[in-house]
């Protein structure tokens, strides 16, 4: 009996230890490598680059994004993937991005059902061991016109430099 609750025990602390050590995933792989061997999943992915090194163009849930990526100028490794969809430069209506939104948001909670949720209207933050996303959307202006925009933040804690787990202010505090 003590055998068996031991090795409970060390395989409890052992999968515990590896979720710490691990990266946050996007589209299926971990958010690590430098920037030119993130640049070779992304084309696998059918991303193309945009504007920059570190911007790529492609569909993430089945709608027309921009993709950016973050470094950590200290390690050289990628820190945190940017999906970006705004109703002027991608064509989406706003009904057709707050849907999105809340479809993605679903789609989070399903995935990461053991993830710390923190919400408040327009934006949700999944927190999990190896990072955490932000999904939100926002009525901005810009130079060219009003827009919808909408945003789904994954940020590995590994590869963050001075990382910390992001919360949400009651507003109330604000008055």
């Amino acid at each position: 009996m003590k055998k068996l609750l031991f090795l409970l025990f060390a395989c409890l602390i052992s999968s515990m230890i590896q979720a710490q050590g691990s990266h946050l995933n996007f589209l299926g792989s971990p958010i690590d490598g430098t920037l030119e061997e993130y640049k070779e999943f992304l084309e696998k992915k059918d991303f193309r680059r945009d504007m920059s090194d570190k911007s790529y163009a492609g569909y993430f849930f089945n709608k027309f994004c921009t993709l950016n990526l973050r470094v950590n100028e200290d390690s050289k490794k990628v820190s945190s993937v940017e999906v970006y969809y705004y109703s002027k430069a991608h064509g989406h209506s706003q009904e057709t991005l707050i849907s999105l939104y809340n479809r993605i948001k679903q789609g989070l909670k399903n995935k990461y059902k053991k993830a710390k949720v923190l919400q408040q209207p327009g934006i949700a933050f999944f927190i999990l061991p190896q990072g955490y996303i932000k999904c939100a959307i926002y009525e901005i202006t810009m130079n060219f016109g009003n827009g919808t925009y909408l945003k789904v933040n994954y940020v590995d804690k590994l590869n963050t430099k001075n990382y910390t787990v992001p919360t949400l202010r009651n507003p109330e505090n604000d008055l």
